[in-house]
């Protein structure tokens, strides 16, 4: 993911949760940022970014000082990274579906056994990068987002899998030109929508190969990919290495 203000972290806790129904309580504003994998039931967040609902398979962002109402309304599970950062990262509360539930989850529970048995070492800040540029989720500050830019961001994270995808659609969503979209994403997220999707594909096609379930041509599909040849030639662009060769290396036990 590219971010408008890298977060620099400096300190992660990883924990999993269970939780039952509750009324809304009021959460104050923690010294820390969160990122939170729903595994299953349904909460509602009500803070100054507005309300959402965080279901199961969802991704949720929490910046540091946020205050907020929750309100459990189905009992579930969840594991959430708290972390600290050396910069003032800002960042937008936001709630994005997890385009690779499966593999998302595999990456926190990873995430989350690490932790248990080490604590925070350097592998367990690197798995920590990782779930943020997994994520999709945006780390700007609120402020400098326009709003309906940011609801043509969530829909093309919930979309990036399809290969109907057009960014012609998203400039309409947001009633700019195409060129002016093009520019203002790229101001605002620091790549070109075309960029920024080919990113997210190949890096949810590498959690797919290093699950190790798939053949080449059912990640590139999966991955949003019209033809497993272009999935392919972009992925040896931008890893060095050829979809299989990736699987090889980095297919998990």
């Amino acid at each position: 993911m590219n971010f408008t203000t890298m977060p620099i972290l400096n300190g992660i806790s990883v924990f999993r949760f269970s939780y039952d129904p509750r009324p809304p309580i009021l959460v104050p504003g923690r010294d820390f940022c969160s990122l939170s994998y729903r595994i299953s039931g349904k909460v509602k967040i009500k803070g100054d970014a507005g309300s959402f609902w965080s279901e199961s398979e969802s991704l949720t962002f929490l910046p540091r000082g946020y205050r907020y109402c929750t309100e459990i309304s189905e009992a579930g599970k969840m594991i959430v990274m708290h972390f600290t950062t050396e910069n003032d990262c800002g960042g937008v509360a936001s709630c994005v579906k997890a385009p690779y539930p499966k593999a998302m989850l595999h990456l926190f529970e990873s995430t989350a056994d690490h932790f248990a048995s080490c604590g925070c070492d350097l592998a367990l800040m690197s798995m920590g990068y990782e779930l943020l540029s997994e994520s999709g989720l945006c780390f700007a500050p609120e402020h400098l987002v326009p709003r309906r830019l940011k609801e043509c961001k969530k829909h093309l994270d919930e979309s990036i899998a399809d290969p109907s995808l057009r960014i012609s659609d998203l400039a309409q969503m947001r009633g700019v030109s195409d060129v002016y979209f093009r520019k203002e994403f790229r101001q605002y997220y620091g790549a070109s929508p075309l960029e920024y999707v080919k990113s997210r594909r190949i890096e949810n096609a590498k959690l797919l190969l290093q699950t190790g379930l798939y053949t080449v041509t059912e990640v590139a599909f999966r991955s949003g990919f019209e033809s497993s040849s272009y999935f392919s030639a972009e992925f040896r662009r931008m890893t060095g290495m050829s979809p299989r060769e990736y699987a090889n290396k980095h297919q998990l036990n």
